[in-house]
This record gives structure tokens, C-alpha cells and sequence, in this order.
């Protein structure tokens, strides 16, 4: 097995779990409590409500873009847009390379395990990238961290899957498409008490994907389930990507925003 030691910070994966962790600490809050919003929104939680979803639709929007614009950093080599902290290999009976990140960033424990396979115009996996028709790309990354202020202390664990994949590798525009999954648990004490809560989201991209033109900005639609709500992200072709949250069909208050995109292909 051929191993690439690679050579560039991890800022994509490392920017992505950053914006994972503003969802927790901004969840753990409710301002109507009395000791000034230092307890989550209760003993057990388990479900987005009207105003918990408004707060983090501007975290994990920009999330989901950051997900999808790292599948641009693979489409022309594993090796390009490389990190020194990470391993990858060359697993020949699996036709993919596979990498691993694991530990400490700004007191968060992280831990990150990828693979990148691309394959050829009959679907048939390829070592590299030069010559390949489409490539798949899966992520698992996980975050624990622990926190105390205000007399309240958090545990937290924080998990994200995806599956992508991209098309027209070589060519003018890549087109991207998959999902993903998130899953956060957390428990929280202090002197008035104790709970723990438990949310998940998911989201896909909507056919026939997301266009990453050469030169250009993005365009397509992503969609997020984070029940009982659905969060639609269009790509225009703008520098911008608009956000709707809707509860069945029609729009909440406070439910609408943008997050910037990337319009210079990492590639």
C-alpha cells in the first residue's frame, strides 16, 4: 500500500466542527430562564421547536455548504489540497483511498475517518484521479467536548455522515450530489437541576444535483429535515445561497436568511 503523508492544515474539516459546535452552545440556552439562560430548553429534549430551528439554521446552513464545497478539494487528486495532519493510503482490495484525522482543536477532541474512490466512465475504480468519470466520497467526523461556566457544566458529543458523490470530473462543471446526518446528544447540570437532550437533522441534495461550474457560482437546492420543519437552500448562480424554513408548506416567522458560497472551485 502506497501512504501519503499530507501536507496542509485541516481547514475544512476543522471549520466544518466549529460550525458544528456553535449548535450545541447556542442550544444549550433558553433566555427565559431565570438564572439569565445558563439551562437548555428543558429536562429531555429530543425536537426542534419554531425558535430553536430559526437559531440553527444560520449554523448549520453554512455547514452543509462547507460538506459540500470539501468534495471539490478530492476531485483532482487526493494529494492537492493535502493536510499534515491527516493519513491516507491506497486500499487496492477496496479500489479507494482511505484517510484519518484524530485529535485535540481548541479543547474539542476530534476524530475523522474518510475514503475518496473515483471511478472510471464503466464505474470501475481507479487509483487516480486524472482520467476518472465521477468520484464517491464518505466522511464520518466526530466532536466530544466538555465545558463549564456560569455554574452549569456540558457534556457533549457531536456526529456528522456523509455520503457524496461528484460527476464530469475533467470537465467545465462538476456536479455534486448525496447527504448527510447529524446527531447531537449533550447533557447539562447545575445547582437547579440536571437534563440532557438529543437532537437530529438530516439533509439531502435535491436532482440533478449541485453545479459547480468552472468559473462561476453554484446553482441547485439542497433540502433539510429537522422535524417537524423543512429547511429548502437554493444555489441561484449567486455568490449567496437563500434559505427557507417552512413548517407544512408555508414559511415561519423569522424563517428565511442567506449564507455565502463559494464561487472559485477548490479544484
Amino acid at each position: 500500500m502506497r501512504d501519503l503523508m499530507l501536507k496542509n492544515r485541516p481547514t475544512a474539516l476543522l471549520t466544518m466542527l466549529v460550525l458544528a459546535l456553535g449548535l450545541t452552545l447556542t442550544g444549550c440556552s433558553d433566555d427565559d430562564d431565570d438564572d439569565g439562560g445558563n439551562n437548555p430548553t428543558g429536562p429531555s429534549e429530543t425536537q426542534f421547536d419554531e425558535a430553536f430551528v430559526t437559531q440553527q439554521a444560520t449554523t448549520v446552513v453554512p455547514l452543509a455548504v462547507s460538506q459540500i464545497e470539501s468534495v471539490l478539494l478530492y476531485v483532482d487528486g487526493v494529494g492537492n489540497k493535502a493536510d499534515d495532519n491527516y493519513s491516507w493510503g491506497w486500499n487496492g482490495d477496496q479500489g479507494r483511498w482511505e484517510g484519518s484525522y484524530s485529535g485535540n482543536y481548541e479543547g474539542m477532541a476530534v476524530s475523522y475517518e474518510a475514503w475518496v474512490q473515483y471511478l472510471d466512465a464503466l464505474g470501475e475504480p481507479q487509483q487516480e484521479a486524472l482520467g476518472a468519470a465521477s468520484m464517491a466520497y464518505y466522511t464520518l467526523a466526530s466532536l466530544v467536548y466538555s465545558f463549564t461556566g456560569d455554574g452549569t457544566s456540558v457534556d457533549m458529543a457531536y456526529d456528522i455522515e456523509e455520503n457524496m458523490s461528484a460527476t464530469g470530473l475533467g470537465t467545465d462543471t462538476v456536479i455534486i450530489n448525496g447527504d448527510s446526518m447529524a446527531d447531537l446528544d449533550y447533557a447539562w447540570s447545575n445547582a437547579n437541576g440536571s437534563g440532557t437532550a438529543t437532537y437530529s437533522y438530516s439533509w439531502q441534495i435535491l436532482s440533478p444535483g449541485i453545479a459547480y461550474p468552472l468559473d462561476g457560482c453554484p446553482t441547485g437546492t439542497i433540502e433539510f429535515t429537522m422535524a417537524p420543519y423543512t429547511v429548502t437552500v437554493v444555489f441561484d448562480g449567486s455568490d449567496m445561497a437563500a434559505y427557507t424554513i417552512t413548517e407544512n408548506g408555508t414559511v415561519i416567522p423569522g424563517g428565511t436568511g442567506t449564507t455565502p458560497v463559494s464561487c472559485t472551485a477548490a479544484r
